[in-house]
């Protein structure tokens, strides 16, 4: 779709056409506008991000057994230095910790493939829930996201501007 204006503008802009670029604007505008609209929601619900992602983490929680999500879990307990959702004692309501009365080795914080003593008050697990860990990660890419949602509207509010101009 982009490119498509892009085609459209340089064409408007070649030729001189006042319809074809009043068309760009036209195009232009209400991407501006659906930009800032999507800004807005995303921020206003930027809350609800975190109810879901809770829900969605002791979901897969729960699912641990199952190949997809026990890889994914043990994936983010790994990589983020995590145990559970909101700690480690999540895990004590999982089927997994039912059968083996351990948290996974993901959340052991040893470096070595040794079996940690994985139980829920150890101190060779992890504390601090994943939650946490991904919603810091979330805030973080927010910021990108928000510097270059705004560079971009820089552009189009020029793009906008000149061809007003033309």
């Amino acid at each position: 779709f982009m490119c498509i204006i892009g085609i459209l503008a340089f064409v408007a802009a070649f030729k001189s056409n006042k319809i074809l670029l009043s068309v760009f604007f036209c195009l232009i505008l209400f991407v501006f506008v659906g930009e800032v609209l999507a800004s807005l929601l995303g921020l206003v619900y930027r809350t609800k991000v975190k109810d879901v992602l809770e829900d969605d983490l002791m979901n897969a929680l729960t699912k641990y057994n199952v190949t997809v999500y026990e890889e994914q879990i043990d994936y983010l307990q790994k990589e983020f230095s995590c145990c559970g959702v909101n700690n480690a004692s999540d895990w004590e309501k999982s089927p997994y910790w039912m059968q083996n009365h351990t948290v996974p080795i993901s959340c052991c914080n040893t470096t070595s493939n040794l079996i940690c003593n994985a139980t829920v008050d150890s101190h060779s697990i992890y504390n601090e829930g994943c939650l946490d860990k991904l919603m810091d990660e979330f805030g973080k890419n927010l910021i990108y996201l928000t510097g270059t949602v705004i560079f971009l509207a820089i552009v189009q509010l020029l793009a906008l501007l000149s061809t007003c101009i033309l």
